[in-house]
């Protein structure tokens, strides 16, 4: 039995068989001038191959993701275009799945769970739209011109496992199926919250209450005082900048929580991310006593921090330490790492329940790892479309651990 991985591309016609009973002559004539047209020309331009047809139904191969999709939005494109010149009556509307999987070939049919996933997308897709597996999204960024967003987490029939989907947008339109309404009364408790926020503002420019901005500036003076740099990624590979990033995020926020440390903040400390350190200096700019430095490689399951606590007045390192992990314990290091540094300081950290869990699964370090990307986005870039690619990880995220805390608060800044 041969087997092979393929792009898959299933469509079928929207209400094909009321538009059969209606006028069969001339449904059927739409559906040849359809195929004749529009798909069989799109087909070949993008390399595919017309697999079976099955009543209004078809089935395509492609050896390339990106020219599956691509023929699938360019078949959409083009049938939209033509619905202002075709009556009501004849008009054919596609709904498309694409799917990247292993197929079963027999002769010139293919069978199989990659032509099945494929044809239950095709089944959910709204009419006009083009609905992309998680395995075929994945080989796509930065190769098609097209816009693809994330649509969630679906349960397919007869598919066993839950298949991440992806819509892309054709004529401007948004092409994702329909998602449950919102709850009542959510907008006004959004509304109540907004309100009130701006009610304390209010308050405090009139005096009312204390100015927020002053109570920090006025912090007394012995409050021991640090910046957390940057810790650098030693692993070989640059696109794993955003793990050493969020790592150094997430130690510098549990730091922050002690009523009795002053923090630098993240947007100050962050300039001092490249070239030699000199802590006397950084510590004169960032009004810092200490600084934490470090550096972070990751490598398959495992991960080495190393931290360092420096006094910037006398140069000396008051504690270092490597911590050679597997990523399971990544958040108990975070933790362990702060408690220390607030400890050499006589500080007190309040624990964070969400951060302190051992024992992490791999779906929920996974979800940790896409905050991690989508917060990297945030700060290195504010186009609106590093904003919806980090959004796209975001919902990604929540879809693997409904649970994360962090990952909603992300999602909520990012909508912001």
């Amino acid at each position: 039995m041969e087997r092979k991985l393929s792009a898959i591309l299933a469509a079928d016609i929207v209400g094909f068989s009321r538009q059969m009973e209606a006028n069969e002559a001339r449904s059927l004539s739409a559906l040849r001038h359809m195929r004749a047209e529009i798909v069989e020309p799109l087909v070949a331009e993008h390399n595919g191959r017309v697999v079976k047809l099955i009543g209004d139904g078809t089935i395509i191969e492609f050896g390339s993701v990106v020219e599956a999709i691509g023929c699938a939005v360019a078949i959409q494109t083009y049938i939209e275009g033509d619905l202002d010149r075709t009556p009501d009556s004849e008009r054919m509307v596609l709904r498309i799945g694409v799917h990247l999987g292993d197929v079963v070939v027999d002769g010139d049919d293919l069978m199989g769970d990659g032509v099945n996933i494929a044809a239950r997308l095709e089944q959910l897709c709204p009419p006009g739209g083009v609905l992309i597996s998680g395995e075929a999204f994945d080989q796509l960024p930065g190769k098609i011109d097209a816009t693809v967003e994330y649509a969630g987490v679906r349960s397919l029939k007869n598919i066993s496992r839950p298949i991440r989907i992806y819509a892309a947008r054709s004529g401007g339109k948004p092409l994702l199926p329909a998602r449950a309404p919102r709850r009542a009364g959510s907008w006004t408790l959004v509304s109540a919250v907004l309100v009130a926020i701006a009610m304390l503002g209010i308050l405090s420019w009139a005096g009312v209450l204390p100015n927020p901005l002053e109570l920090i500036n006025s912090a007394p003076a012995e409050q021991p005082s640090l910046a957390v740099l940057p810790f650098k990624n030693t692993g070989g590979d640059p696109a794993q900048d955003y793990f050493s990033d969020g790592i150094t995020d997430e130690i510098l926020i549990a730091l922050a929580r002690s009523p009795i440390l002053r923090v630098a903040g993240r947007n100050s400390s962050a300039t001092y991310r490249e070239g030699a350190i000199d802590p006397e200096e950084i510590g004169r700019r960032l009004n810092a006593r200490y600084i934490v430095t470090g550096s972070v490689a990751k490598a398959a399951d495992r991960v080495r921090i190393t931290a360092r606590l420096t006094d910037v007045r006398s140069g000396a390192d008051l504690w270092a330490e490597t911590f050679d992990r597997p990523m399971s314990d990544i958040f108990a290091v975070q933790d362990e790492i702060a408690g220390v540094i607030a400890a050499r300081l006589d500080a007190r950290i309040e624990s964070v329940e969400a951060s302190s869990i051992k024992g992490k699964d791999a779906q929920e370090l996974g979800a940790y790892e896409k905050v991690l990307q989508a917060r990297a986005l945030r700060y290195a870039d504010a186009s609106r479309e590093a904003t919806l690619r980090g959004r796209q990880l975001l919902l990604e995220a929540i879809d693997r651990d409904p649970a994360s805390a962090l990952a909603h608060a992300e999602l909520g800044y990012n909508y912001y």
